[in-house]
């Protein structure tokens, strides 16, 4: 419900658009679903094969892209599955330290690939549940040429480290004109928010 209150309350965005990377089931525990409920349409991205069909049936606006977000350069990860794959993880740390059900090689796409051919301009929301790969996946995120207005983040990470490695990643000369919420969710802890750059 945060999400929906600053996008539609707040920004007053009508329908926003949203990228929602691990994306896992298309109702419970979505940072999504009431958006899509309520007239809006994006992109999930979702490597577990178990999960697409779910996803295609519940959401068919919604384009699901069915691959891993590219943590790295490179263009295919193994892929460490567990229990209901809520678990599921492209990190070898975290993996290590799981009873691992099977692992798979998949397919990394990464966010300009990703926006580029499926968005006009940029999502309003990108959701963020990556495994363990926060930073890795941070890093990677173009601030130079795309500028969403909300950023959730699901992490296992501090949320003011989350934070400060965002607000380090917007470029010096682009600062005073970004303005992005920054929402940061973890286990057991209430959401905490953050404008990483305020115009």
């Amino acid at each position: 419900r945060i999400l929906w209150d600053i996008l539609v309350g707040v920004l007053h965005i009508e329908r926003p658009s949203y990228l929602d990377v691990g994306a896992w089931e298309p109702i419970r525990d979505s940072n999504t679903f009431l958006l899509y409920e309520a007239g809006s349409a994006g992109v999930l991205v979702e490597p577990n094969p178990n999960c697409w069909d779910r996803l295609l049936t519940v959401r068919p606006r919604d384009r699901v892209i069915r691959a891993g977000l590219a943590f790295s350069d490179q263009k295919e990860a193994e892929y460490h599955r567990q229990g209901d794959g809520a678990g599921n993880t492209f990190s070898k740390d975290l993996a290590a330290n799981m009873v691992i059900q099977d692992r798979l090689t998949l397919p990394l796409v990464g966010f300009d690939e990703i926006i580029e051919q499926n968005f006009s301009g940029h999502p309003n929301l990108v959701s963020l549940d990556v495994g363990g790969l926060d930073m890795e996946v941070l890093q990677r995120f173009n601030f130079d040429k795309w500028r969403p207005e909300v950023f959730c983040i699901e992490t296992l990470i501090p949320a003011i480290r989350i934070i400060r490695h965002v607000a380090k990643l917007v470029p010096v000369h682009l600062r005073h004109l970004v303005s992005t919420q920054l929402i940061t969710l973890q286990a057991g802890q209430h959401p905490i928010a953050g404008v990483v750059h305020a115009a």
